[in-house]
This record gives structure tokens, C-alpha cells and sequence, in this order.
């Protein structure tokens, strides 16, 4: 499967902060406290400006079956109704990248 852009885009403004090893981890832990969140909620615990920094990491923990989609809610900030995800139990495990630049 291609990289998309934004992945790129997201790795490398990670990579620039200084994030790019643990970065995955830091939003997988997020979900570890058994309350299901909102990718803006994600983004709020993280104190991430740019939501297109952590939806990738998010899309790609659900890939890898570390979290899942257990619902729908409304967003308290954009009125529109989003995706609430949850840990899946799998046991955590760092990937290796894929990314190349």
C-alpha cells in the first residue's frame, strides 16, 4: 500500500520535534486509561496543534489492531459526529518505519 502525503507530511514535522521513536506510543497511551476517545481528544491530551500529526498514528494503531472503532459520538468542538476509539487488549508493540523521506 502507497504512503499517503499526509503520513509523510505528519513523519516529518514528528521527526523535526523529536518524536518520531515514541511518538506512536504516546497516542496508543492515551487510550490505556479504559475510556474511549475522540481523535480531538487524542490531539487535546497530546497538546498537538496540527490534527493531521496524529490521525496517521491513530489510523495506523487501528490497522495494526491495537485500537478500534467502538462507536460514534458528537465532537464538543465541532458539532459534528466522529469516530470514538478504544484500546483492543492487543499488547503494544512498536513497528518499525517505513517511511524513507
Amino acid at each position: 500500500m502507497p504512503i499517503h502525503e499526509n503520513s509523510r507530511k505528519s513523519y516529518k514535522e514528528q521527526k523535526a520535534k523529536g518524536k518520531t521513536f515514541s511518538y506512536r506510543k504516546e497516542v496508543y497511551y492515551c487510550y490505556t486509561h479504559g475510556v474511549p476517545l475522540t481523535d480531538r481528544e487524542v490531539i487535546i491530551a497530546l497538546n498537538e496543534g496540527d490534527v493531521n500529526n496524529v490521525r496517521p498514528e491513530i489510523t495506523r494503531l487501528k490497522q495494526d489492531g491495537l485500537i478500534e472503532e467502538v462507536g460514534k459520538v458528537r465532537c464538543n468542538y465541532t458539532g459534528k459526529t466522529v469516530r470514538l476509539c478504544s484500546i483492543t487488549g492487543v499488547p503494544y508493540f512498536q513497528k518499525k518505519s517505513s517511511f524513507r523521506g
